[in-house]
């Protein structure tokens, strides 16, 4: 959010929305319960619903900026997934991904 939007930010538009989506889906997949499917079905709608309400107010065409913004951004997610992976989900949330 503090660097200038690379390209693909540019061409996703809404990285955040896409990846709220993304995240509350999975979840879904992965838990029946039905407390789970309340959280993760009210994020799921969130996104959808903040994703048409986003199209309908109509933004300016996003520039791209420089592709080390895009570098910089997908280095650090991939240690940020990476760090959640092998670490902190099981602290976060008592669950290990692993095997």
């Amino acid at each position: 959010a503090y660097l200038p939007r690379g390209k693909i930010a540019a061409t996703a538009k809404h990285p955040m929305l896409a990846g709220v989506k993304l995240w509350a889906f999975g979840h879904l997949l992965a838990n029946g319960e039905v407390r789970s499917v309340i959280l993760f079905g009210a994020f799921l709608a969130y996104g959808v619903i903040d994703r048409i309400a986003v199209k309908k107010r109509g933004e300016p065409t996003p520039t791209a900026g420089p592709a080390a913004n895009d570098a910089i951004a997908v280095v650090a997610g991939a240690a940020l997934w990476a760090a959640i992976y092998f670490f902190l989900h099981l602290y976060i949330a008592g669950v290990s991904l692993r095997p």
